[in-house]
């Protein structure tokens, strides 16, 4: 199998950005005010092994929404702890209830040398048949870092961006939910919970364009006097619309530093974002969405930006499941801080 993986010319890019901000602007404007083109690029690649069958009497699964979940990593420094996952999460758990269709698994890593080591040493573990059920196709990928490239946290940023970008241009795949090695889950049937909670809330945008991004805000413990866009945005963890035009041409835009490079007041931007651009793609994110420049559009799009409990973000935070479920029983997983075994009293 030959992994896909999307190239991009940074150092093109660079040059001509202050030319190019304005044509990303034109192409937005005309996405969001001309209609959602429907073509779409289809891509997949099966690694399973040819032998391994579903288990018996499970109930297929016949929704036709094309679902993913994206295990992107950084592969020189995370690979054990995303193969921890994949034993935690995928092998000793219960990620579905149902025989799943239209299920992707996505691992996705730095560069192509590293994600052939990955490829290596995950496909034992993915041609099982326990994993087989729950994502019937597993598609490698890597988001072609260059070396000046790879470096925290920009280069961590980058990787996440291009890896959405890359969904959106070689799969058919709608919603990816993107996790990574320190999500956990502490109920049952995630990947079944996630397709509910995706319907659901197109159900009720009520459009074919639907939710763009669903996660979690900061829940845990934050340093006093965060900016706006650190309090208001989504941890990266989170449900991203990877078929929609749009979308994708919005966090084209993101990537760009757009609102950086042509804002004209500076004290907005700083009222707006603490974090240098391009540390933290979720933070730009929320910046563009907060920024004046960007008023009409958040008008019309604001709704598909969603805070949701199906998945918490508890980063600088101890927490207990018990508690947590107490208090939110809707939620499934779990991304960052420290769990406890035992429950202890809030504060």
């Amino acid at each position: 199998m030959t992994p896909f993986h999307f190239r991009h010319n940074c150092k093109t890019r660079a040059k001509a950005i202050a030319c190019i901000a304005v044509l990303l602007m034109a192409v937005l404007l005309v996405f969001l005010y001309g209609g959602i083109a429907t073509r779409r690029l289809s891509f997949g690649t099966e690694d399973r092994d040819a032998n391994a069958k579903p288990e018996k009497n499970i109930d297929t699964n016949l929704h036709s929404i094309s679902i993913g979940v994206a295990l992107s990593f950084h592969a020189g420094k995370q690979r054990e702890k995303a193969r921890t996952w994949i034993e935690r999460e995928l092998l000793a758990g219960h990620p579905c209830q149902k025989l799943q269709k239209n299920v992707t698994l996505f691992i996705i890593n730095e560069n192509l040398k590293e994600l052939e080591k990955t490829r290596e040493r995950f496909i034992p573990l993915l041609s099982r048949a326990k994993v087989a059920n729950c994502f019937p196709d597993v598609v490698f990928a890597h988001t072609s870092l260059k070396k000046e490239e790879d470096s925290y946290p920009k280069g961590a940023s980058l990787h996440a961006l291009r890896a959405l970008h890359l969904i959106h241009a070689k799969t058919n795949v709608a919603f990816t939910f993107v996790v990574e090695p320190d999500v956990i889950s502490i109920q049952n049937y995630w990947v079944d919970r996630l397709r509910y909670v995706i319907e659901t809330h197109n159900e009720l945008i009520g459009d074919e364009e639907g939710l763009w991004m669903l996660g979690s805000y900061p829940r845990g413990l934050l340093p006093s006097k965060q900016a706006i866009a650190q309090l208001l945005h989504l941890n990266g963890n989170a449900i991203y619309n990877t078929g929609s035009h749009i979308f994708d041409s919005f966090l084209s835009l993101v990537q760009a530093n757009i609102i950086h490079v042509t804002s004209p007041d500076k004290k907005i931007l700083s009222a707006l974002q603490t974090s240098p651009p391009g540390n933290a793609f979720e933070v730009d994110i929320a910046t563009m969405f907060l920024h004046p420049m960007f008023n009409a559009f958040l008008i019309q799009h604001a709704h598909r930006y969603i805070a949701s409990s199906f998945i918490q973000n508890k980063w600088r935070s101890k927490w207990s499941e018990s508690n947590l479920l107490k208090d939110s029983p809707k939620t499934y997983l779990v991304h960052g801080g420290a769990q406890l075994k035992r429950d202890f009293l809030y504060a």
